[in-house]
């Protein structure tokens, strides 16, 4: 018997290895916050965070913590007609889309609040539980700037965003 003892060991050992699975994949997220590049500079957004999922959507306002947009609010809205799930959220006019999105910028230009919106945003999720969201975002945001020179004539603007990671928890 006391021949068997380190056999029966090594066994044990070899069946608790061979029972380990490599299956098990982790989730690349970005870390917690938001960021991206607007108009090629960038920007993060984590000064104040909030998330609100009331009205069944996932809406999320953060405002600039860094220059040169500290006085900025960015706004990601996620909306679908199924369960969130990861995947590509489109902006979409058509009413029948299950999965998609809005982002929205608000910010001083000049002395004068300028509202961007979206009308090509994507924003791909990459992972979602029933306290947090993380994914990508892009889009090209239009706004209309007071011109200076004529105080009541204002003119189009754009804002690219670029490169936008965001990971909320609520």
């Amino acid at each position: 018997m006391k021949k068997l003892l380190p056999y029966l060991v090594i066994l044990i050992f070899v069946f608790a290895a061979c029972s380990k699975s490599n299956s098990k994949t982790q989730t690349q997220t970005s870390p917690p916050g938001i960021s991206g590049k607007i108009n090629g500079k960038y920007t993060t957004f984590n000064g104040s965070i909030s998330v609100d999922t009331s009205s069944g959507e996932i809406s999320i306002t953060a405002s600039a913590d860094s220059t040169p947009f500290t006085s900025s609010i960015l706004e990601i809205v996620l909306d679908a007609t199924a369960p969130f799930k990861p995947g590509l959220y489109p902006y979409s006019y058509d009413p029948n889309a299950v999965y998609e999105s809005g982002l929205g910028i608000a910010t001083t230009i000049n002395y004068s609040q300028v509202l961007f919106g979206s009308n090509d945003d994507s924003v791909t999720v990459t992972a979602v539980t029933d306290s947090s969201v993380a994914g990508t975002f892009h889009g090209t945001v239009n706004g209309r700037v007071l011109d200076q020179n004529s105080p009541t004539f204002y003119r189009d603007t754009t804002a690219v965003i670029t490169e936008g990671k965001f990971n909320v928890k609520w």
